[in-house]
């Protein structure tokens, strides 16, 4: 994984994801949910036919 300030490192120099492993948890947190979700909008969960397509994000079935 890699994370960046990019106000800071727009050239994405500098890879954060060693020295911010709280953020990095949180940043993950999120994004998993919203996959969940199938949306990232308010309103009601919607089917996401995004696992069977994306092999990579098999580990949000831990």
């Amino acid at each position: 994984m890699q994370l960046y300030h990019l106000g800071e490192d727009p050239g994405e120099q500098e890879n954060l994801i060693a020295s911010e492993p709280n953020r990095a948890n949180e940043l993950k947190r999120e994004l998993t949910e919203l996959i969940k979700k199938g949306r990232s909008t308010p309103g009601p969960e919607v089917t996401n036919d995004g696992l069977p397509v994306w092999q990579q994000l098999e580990w949000i079935e831990d």
